[in-house]
């Protein structure tokens, strides 16, 4: 699957000197008032969601060493994950794509397990 134009933009303007992006998944990241288009992405060191505002790209993100849960829920028509670290989380809606969704948990998985 090709990279969508989130991940591309985080590989050029947000990605730090010696960080490389391991999994990502596109889908929806779940923000007040609704949803936003958009990449969860995981990194050598962080765990990253990057969606479209109103006025240009944001871009959250926890270092992995800080994640402190990782739920994941899932019904016929939606898979879900809420990354949370201490008080503030990310949630997001995986699209259809069930490999990128698995290969994003084990990522997360794997720098969980190595930043500990």
């Amino acid at each position: 699957m090709a990279e969508s134009k989130h991940v591309e933009h985080f590989r050029k303007a947000h990605l730090r000197s010696g960080e490389e992006v391991v999994a990502w998944a596109n889908g929806y990241a779940e923000k007040k008032p609704g949803i936003k288009r958009g990449s969860l992405l995981v990194t050598t060191k962080r765990v990253v969601c990057c969606h479209q505002g109103w006025f240009g790209e944001h871009v959250e993100h926890f270092d992995l060493a800080k994640v402190t849960s990782v739920e994941r829920s899932s019904n016929m028509f939606q898979h879900k994950a809420v990354i949370s670290a201490g008080s503030a989380d990310l949630r997001f809606q995986f699209a259809a794509d069930a490999d990128a969704e698995k290969r994003v948990h084990e990522a997360l998985d794997a720098g969980r397990q190595n930043a500990a």
